[in-house]
Formats: C-alpha cells, sequence, structure tokens
C-alpha cells in the first residue's frame, strides 16, 4: 500500500512540475522585453509598431513585460524570425501572410510556417510605383531597361515587384536594372535622378514620398494585377490582394494629383503558437482599448475600425486574442 501511495505522489509531483513548466514556458517572454518586427523606419509598420509599444509599455507596471520595436527588411523576415523563435510579434502583409500560411511564394520549397498566428488586422497596404518625370514611366510595362528599385530582399514590397513584373511579362534580372535600397535610400536616390522608379508597398499618406516630392517631379503609375489570378492553392480561398486606388490629392506638391489604380492589401499583426496567451490577450486589449489615440497618431491609421480588424487574415488567430474578442464581444 506505501509503495502504491508513494507512486501515486510520485506521478502527481511530475504532472505538477510539467503543468508549472509548461506555464512558464507560455509566458516566458514575460521575463524580458518582448519585440515587435517592423519595416523600415520610414515606413507606417515602423509608425505603428512604436505606436503598439507605446501602449503596451505604459502599463508595463500592471502587466509584468515591456515591448521594443525592431525595425526589419519586411514581412517575409518578419514571418521567418518569428517562426524561429527570434522575435514575438510582427507586422506583415495579408497577402505574403497568406503565403507562409499555404507554402507558397517565398515559402514553396520549405512548406510555409504551421505555427503562424494571427492577432488582429490593421491598415490598407498599397503596391506604390512612383516615376520620375523625367523618366516617361506610364505603365509597368515601361519599365523595361530602366533602373528601377525593388525593395529589399525579404520584403513585402519586393514580392509584390516581382509580381507586378511578372503581370506585365517582364523578368526583373533579364529586363530591368534592378536594385534592392530601403525606402529611405531609394527615395533618395529617385530624388536625386540615379533611380528612374521605386516600388514601396506602404500605407498612405507617407511621410518619405511627400517629401520627395516636394524636392522632386515624381508621379504615381498604376500597377494592375488581375485579382482573379491570385486565388491561393485551396481556389476559392482570397489572395487578400484587392484593387484600390492611391489618393494622390494627399499629395498636393506632386505634379499629377489623380487617385491611380494599384493592389491593396491589409497589413496584420502576427505572433507565434509558441506565444504565452496573456501576452497576446493584454497586446490586443492594448491596441483595442486605445483605438482612438491610435487613430489620432497617424493619418495612415485614421479609418481603423474594429469590426474590420478581426478579420481578413489566413492564419489561424491565436487563443489570447480570440478569448479578448470574445470577452469584449467581438467574436470573429
Amino acid at each position: 500500500m506505501w509503495n502504491r501511495l508513494l507512486y501515486l505522489l510520485a506521478v502527481a509531483l511530475v504532472v505538477f512540475t510539467l503543468v508549472i513548466l509548461f506555464q512558464g514556458a507560455a509566458d516566458s517572454v514575460t521575463s524580458g522585453p518582448i519585440t515587435i518586427g517592423t519595416g523600415d523606419v520610414d515606413g507606417l509598420y515602423y509608425v505603428l509598431g512604436g505606436v503598439t509599444a507605446k501602449l503596451v509599455n505604459e502599463r508595463a507596471d500592471e502587466l509584468g513585460f515591456r515591448m521594443l520595436v525592431e525595425p526589419t527588411e519586411g514581412s517575409v523576415e518578419i514571418i521567418d524570425r518569428i517562426a524561429a523563435g527570434e522575435m514575438a510579434f510582427g507586422v506583415a502583409q495579408a497577402d505574403i501572410e497568406l503565403a507562409a500560411v499555404e507554402g507558397s511564394g517565398p515559402w514553396a520549397e520549405t512548406g510555409g510556417h504551421r505555427n503562424l498566428r494571427a492577432v488582429c488586422s490593421l491598415h490598407e497596404e498599397l503596391v506604390t510605383l512612383v516615376a520620375t518625370d523625367a523618366s516617361g514611366i506610364e505603365s509597368v510595362a515601361d519599365l523595361r531597361d530602366r533602373r528601377v528599385d525593388l525593395g529589399p530582399v525579404g520584403s513585402g514590397t519586393r514580392a509584390n515587384a516581382l509580381r507586378a513584373l511578372a503581370a506585365a511579362g517582364l523578368d526583373a534580372d533579364l529586363d530591368l536594372d534592378a536594385s534592392a535600397y530601403s525606402g529611405r535610400d531609394a527615395a533618395r536616390l529617385l530624388e536625386s535622378g540615379a533611380l528612374d522608379a521605386m516600388f514601396w508597398t506602404t500605407g498612405h499618406p507617407s511621410a518619405l514620398i511627400a517629401e520627395v516630392s516636394a524636392n522632386a517631379a515624381i508621379h504615381f503609375v498604376p500597377v494592375i494585377i488581375d485579382t482573379k489570378g491570385l486565388a491561393s492553392k485551396e481556389g476559392d480561398a482570397p489572395s487578400y490582394l484587392q484593387r484600390s486606388q492611391i489618393p494622390a490629392h494627399l499629395y498636393p506638391r506632386m505634379s499629377r494629383t489623380e487617385a491611380v489604380d494599384t493592389i491593396g492589401t491589409r497589413a496584420i499583426l502576427v505572433t507565434s503558437a509558441r506565444m504565452g496567451e496573456r501576452v497576446v490577450y493584454e497586446v490586443t486589449r492594448s491596441l483595442f482599448e486605445q483605438l482612438r489615440r491610435l487613430r489620432r497618431l497617424h493619418p495612415g491609421l485614421a479609418r481603423l475600425e474594429p469590426d474590420r480588424m478581426t478579420s481578413g487574415f489566413a492564419a489561424p488567430l491565436h487563443p489570447g486574442a480570440e478569448r479578448y474578442y470574445q470577452e469584449s464581444g467581438r467574436v470573429r
């Protein structure tokens, strides 16, 4: 009898220890600052990451953790680093998030990331092609033999640029003098005349584009892609790329102020399935309960609506975000 009692006590101790270890692992991120990955420092992702960190850090004593912003080359790098456990949260384009979930595009050979989880949808991102007036570029097809920046390797900008070029029958390696600069570096080269055009997937208005338009004659170029050809591998699942327009009137110093057709997607706050439920719950809560402040901090965030923020992503919803949505009556 004593042997059996000792055995049961030993089993109970092991189970208790495993539960404690599991709970500790789930919220181990609270032992130090957590990171949120953004795009380059001149883009709206960086602004959004900074705002999110600010809202979280205002409650740091209550929450027991702080958030740090880390700029990256963009969506592909962010998703890879979240999957590798090198980053806690990140902002990624919805179309790139879809590719990571289904194992297409940049992940066609590796099979994608099954542990990626969504927190919420954010602002609209537009595939933006800017050209100098002197270049005479009026369409994507006109980029042949031109000096064009496609965005850094590992960025959503580059993925969108390659897709737009392919739709126009162009090969980046064979048909263009292509480069891979950051948004600011590309903008400076465009302003100086060292580039003819640059791609940048961003929210509008963009302070960087406004700055360049004040110093150089530039205009937006339409980006036309057949969205019917962008369905995911599942066939009827959305591609997360939709027709949209760049509101050029936001840039009064630009040589043309009429709206320009392009393709848009949404920015998605993502994390990993390994991230602790409490941490994701509190980050989600910080965003939604301070939404009015969030809207006021940047014109590109002014149209954030709670109803649209709880859908529009391909990855499964993280349990921490789902718990907040249920408790606040925002069930998906």
